[in-house]
């Protein structure tokens, strides 16, 4: 969830590179404005920078909110449009991005740095009023914590069905990742005792 590098150069990304290499599962990178420092060398080598797809009924919603005042551009609020489009009764939305969005209210979850923050926090405003209107679960991962000792390291808001997560690294100070198990959701109904099935 971005500062995957502390500089974006061509060296330090190949390093990640061979190092991603080394792992068994395929990996998707969400940028933070380390790596954003030269945004076009980033796009060269990893593609664009948000996107959505499905995966066991669940959506998943990667963005780059290094940019904007980290507050979502028009291209992406379309992108959650059109996220909030796949979910059935089924899915959850599993959203990632670099900032921490909400840790000017909670602030359990202060980041590593406001740079690039705008005078505007639009999160609360246009953002959270649309999840809670879900039947759905929501589970929001943000990477800039971790790196300085005024950090935390992990932490975890519920809000209704959103649940808001930090995680990251830098600095060896606080550095975490997270494996997070995503199990299979069963419904189970009781037999009514008409039905004969209960004695």
């Amino acid at each position: 969830t971005g500062d995957i590098v502390t500089h974006s150069t061509q060296k330090k990304w190949d390093i990640v590179s061979q190092q991603l290499q080394l792992l068994c599962y395929p990996t998707i990178l969400v940028p933070g404005n380390h790596d954003m420092g030269d945004r076009k060398l980033y796009q060269k080598l990893n593609g664009i920078s948000d996107s959505t797809f499905i995966k066991n009924n669940d959506v998943f919603l990667i963005l780059d909110n290094t940019k904007n005042g980290w507050n979502l551009t028009k291209k992406q609020q379309k992108l959650l449009k059109l996220s909030l489009k796949k979910l059935n009764t089924k899915s959850r939305l599993f959203i990632f991005g670099h900032n921490v969005l909400w840790q000017d209210v909670y602030p359990c979850a202060k980041s590593n740095s406001l740079a690039g923050q705008g005078p505007e926090n639009l999160f609360w405003k246009e953002i959270v009023p649309i999840l809670k209107k879900l039947p759905n679960k929501v589970y929001w991962f943000a990477g800039d914590v971790g790196a300085s000792s005024q950090s935390n390291n992990v932490s975890l808001i519920n809000i209704k069905n959103i649940s808001l997560i930090t995680s990251g690294m830098g600095n060896y100070i606080h550095d975490n990742y997270l494996q997070v198990k995503v199990m299979a959701c069963l419904l189970y109904t009781s037999p009514s005792p008409r039905d004969g099935l209960l004695s």
